[in-house]
C-alpha cells in the first residue's frame, strides 16, 4: 500500500510537475525557429539540415522508452532530474557550437534527454486514480503544448535581436532553474519499484495483445496528424498563397486549440465519458476534419477543419495516454508510457516525409488536397479499434483499473 498523500499536498506536487513539463518544452521549442539559419550559417546544405532535424526524433525514440523503464527501477524524480541537466547541457551545447559537428552532436544529445513527458505522466499516474487520470493527463499536454506554442515565438524574436546563442543559452537557463524546481519541490512519487530490466518490461507489452491493438490506434492517429503538420506549409502556400505569417498563425491557432482541449475540456469531460469514448469521439473529429481540409478552398472552410483537427488531436492524445496507463501494472508505467511516447515519435518520423511524397502525387494528378484525404482514410481504423475497446467489456476494463477499482489508491490527487 503507497503511503497516503492528501488532496492539497498532491495538488502541488502536480502543479510543480505542471510547471516542470511547461519550462521544459518552452526551452525545447525555443531554438526550433532559427535551426535552419543556425545551420546554414555554419555551412550545412539542405540534407545535413534533414539530418539535424532527423537525428533528434531519433535519439528520442531510442532513449524515451530506457528513461521510462528507469524510472519504474530508480524513481520518477531521479530520472527527471537527470534528463533536465542532460537538456542543459545540450542547450549549451548547441549556443557554443561553431561547426556543424558540435551542432548535432548537440541535437542528438537533447533528444536523448527527451523523456521528461512519458516520466512526467508516469509520476502522474501514480498519484491519480483510475477515475481522475485522463483529466491530469490532458493538464500534462496542456503544459507541453503551452510552451511549444510560446517556444518558437521567443526565440525567433531573440535570436533576431540578439543572435543564435542567446536563445539557446536562456534555454538551458530554463532547463538548470527546472533542475532545480524539481530537486527541491518535487518529492519523490513512489516506493516499491520493479526490478524488470526494459527487455523485460518490452517483452511485457508485447504480450498483450490489448496494449499492442491500442499502441496501433495511438500511433495511426498520431501519423495521419504529423501528415497533416508536414505538408500543410506548401499547401497553403498553393491553394491560399499564404506565406509564413499566415501559415504561423494558423499553427498558432491550431496549437492554441489543442492546449485547450486537453488542459479545459478534457478535465471536464472526463468526468462523464470514458477515456475509450473520448478517444473515438477524437479519432472520428481527427479524421472528419483531415477530410473537409483536403476539400477545402475558402477561409470559411479552412477555420472550421482547422478547429475539428486539433480538437480531435487533444481528445485523442489524452484519452489514448490514460488507456495505456490503466493497461499497465504500477511498476510498469514508466517504461509502457515511455514505449507509447516512442511509437509516436516513429510516426513523426515518417509522417512528414510520407505526406510529402503523397503531396507531390497529388499536384501531378490535380488534386492538391490528396495528403489530407489520405491522412483521413488513415486514422479509420482506429475509429475501429476505439469502438472495440469502448464495446468490449474486456478491453474496457483495464488490468490497472480495475486492480485500483478493487484494491483502493489513497495516493490521489
Amino acid at each position: 500500500m503507497r503511503t497516503a498523500t492528501s488532496a492539497s499536498q498532491s495538488s502541488s506536487v502536480f502543479s510543480v510537475l505542471f510547471v516542470t513539463v511547461f519550462l521544459d518544452f518552452l526551452g525545447f521549442a525555443m531554438v526550433l525557429p532559427y535551426l535552419y539559419f543556425y545551420a546554414t550559417s555554419l555551412g550545412a546544405s539542405p540534407v545535413v539540415y534533414g539530418l539535424l532535424l532527423t537525428s533528434y526524433s531519433v535519439a528520442q525514440f531510442a532513449f524515451t522508452p530506457v528513461w521510462g523503464a528507469l524510472s519504474d527501477r530508480r524513481g520518477r524524480k531521479k530520472i527527471m532530474l537527470v534528463c533536465l541537466a542532460g537538456s542543459g547541457a545540450s542547450f549549451l551545447l548547441f549556443g557554443l557550437a561553431n561547426n556543424i559537428a558540435l551542432l548535432l552532436l548537440a541535437r542528438v544529445a537533447a533528444g536523448a534527454m527527451g523523456a521528461t513527458v512519458p516520466v512526467a505522466m508516469a509520476y502522474a499516474s501514480d498519484i491519480t486514480t483510475a477515475q481522475n487520470r485522463m483529466a491530469q493527463m490532458g493538464s500534462l499536454g496542456a503544459a507541453f503544448g503551452m510552451g511549444l506554442i510560446l517556444g518558437p515565438a521567443m526565440g525567433g524574436t531573440l535570436s533576431s535581436a540578439f543572435g543564435y546563442a542567446v536563445p539557446a543559452f536562456l534555454a538551458a537557463a530554463l532547463a538548470f532553474s527546472n533542475f532545480a524546481l524539481g530537486y527541491f519541490r518535487m518529492p519523490e512519487s513512489r516506493g516499491a519499484r520493479t526490478k524488470d530490466s526494459f527487455l523485460q518490461s518490452f517483452r511485457h507489452v508485447a504480450k498483450s495483445p490489448g496494449m499492442k491493438l491500442l499502441l496501433a490506434a495511438y500511433f495511426i492517429t498520431m501519423l495521419g496528424f504529423y501528415i497533416m503538420e508536414g505538408t500543410s506549409t506548401p499547401w497553403l502556400q498553393k491553394v491560399f498563397g499564404y506565406g509564413p505569417f499566415q501559415v504561423g498563425l494558423l499553427f498558432l491557432y491550431i496549437g492554441g486549440v489543442v492546449s485547450a482541449v486537453q488542459g479545459v475540456l478534457v478535465p471536464r469531460l472526463s468526468k462523464r465519458y470514458t477515456p475509450q469514448a473520448l478517444f473515438v469521439a477524437g479519432a472520428a473529429s481527427l479524421a472528419a476534419g483531415l477530410a473537409l481540409l483536403g476539400f477545402a478552398q475558402d477561409l470559411t472552410m479552412l477555420i472550421v477543419s482547422s478547429t475539428f483537427v486539433p480538437l480531435g488531436m487533444g481528445l485523442t492524445a489524452a484519452s489514448a495516454t490514460t488507456l495505456i496507463s490503466l493497461r499497465t501494472a504500477a511498476d510498469k508505467q514508466g517504461a509502457t508510457l515511455g514505449i507509447g511516447q516512442s511509437v509516436a515519435g516513429i510516426s513523426q518520423i515518417i509522417g512528414p516525409s510520407f505526406g510529402a511524397a503523397v503531396f507531390s502525387q497529388g499536384i501531378a494528378v490535380g488534386v492538391s488536397g490528396l495528403p489530407f484525404m489520405v491522412a483521413a482514410a488513415v486514422i479509420v481504423p482506429a475509429v475501429a479499434i476505439g469502438i472495440w475497446f469502448a464495446t468490449t467489456r474486456q478491453a474496457r476494463i483495464a488490468p490497472r483499473q480495475k486492480e485500483e477499482e478493487e484494491n483502493g489508491n489513497d495516493h490521489v490527487l
